[in-house]
């Protein structure tokens, strides 16, 4: 009788499981669960009570880190480093974003309707923002362990609310209403 390679991978999958159970009980484990814990309070505090420059900090942390510990390909490692260049722009525009007379030049740049959500320019910061909340999005697809979810899921609701602090700068500086 033939084995199938389904029922070869249901028993390395079942394997799979409990030897990463096992590994949640040892001491090592439960530093990794605390340690992943105290970076998700972080993220969600950071979120609540952080500016956006803080969220953007703390995000390109993150993504640095995973860029020098843990880049195995080269399409990941272009992911990351797109990533990290991306927060960069983000960072650049929120020297602007408050000053009408630095901001002007990149509002005047995006005034094509196209270009334009309740009046405030799609400029490259908030194409930026919605890059990276996509690329959050499609990691919480991955097969990630619950913690390592949660911190996703804590990670693009704070980028998601720095992009709506920055739409509010935005909407204060060029003095439109939301």
């Amino acid at each position: 009788m033939m084995v199938s390679s389904e029922q070869i991978a249901k028993v390395i999958l079942i394997q799979r499981t409990t030897l990463m159970n096992k590994i949640k009980e040892t001491e090592e484990g439960k530093a990794l669960a605390q340690s992943e814990n105290d970076l998700l309070g972080l993220v969600k505090q950071t979120a609540e009570n952080g500016s956006v420059e803080d969220i953007i900090k703390l995000e390109k942390a993150i993504l640095e880190h995973v860029f020098d510990e843990h880049v195995n390909s080269k399409a990941m490692e272009r992911s990351f480093a797109t990533a990290i260049l991306e927060l960069g722009i983000i960072e650049e525009h929120l020297t602007k974003v408050d000053n009408y007379d630095k901001y002007r030049e990149i509002d005047d740049a995006f005034q094509n309707p196209k270009n334009r959500q309740k009046g405030l320019p799609i400029d490259e910061a908030r194409q930026a923002f919605k890059g990276h909340i996509a690329r959050l999005t499609n990691q919480d697809k991955s097969d990630l362990g619950d913690n390592e979810k949660k911190l996703i899921n804590a990670r693009r609701h704070a980028f998601t609310t720095a992009h709506r602090r920055y739409q509010n700068r935005q909407a204060k500086t060029l003095n439109i209403k939301l």
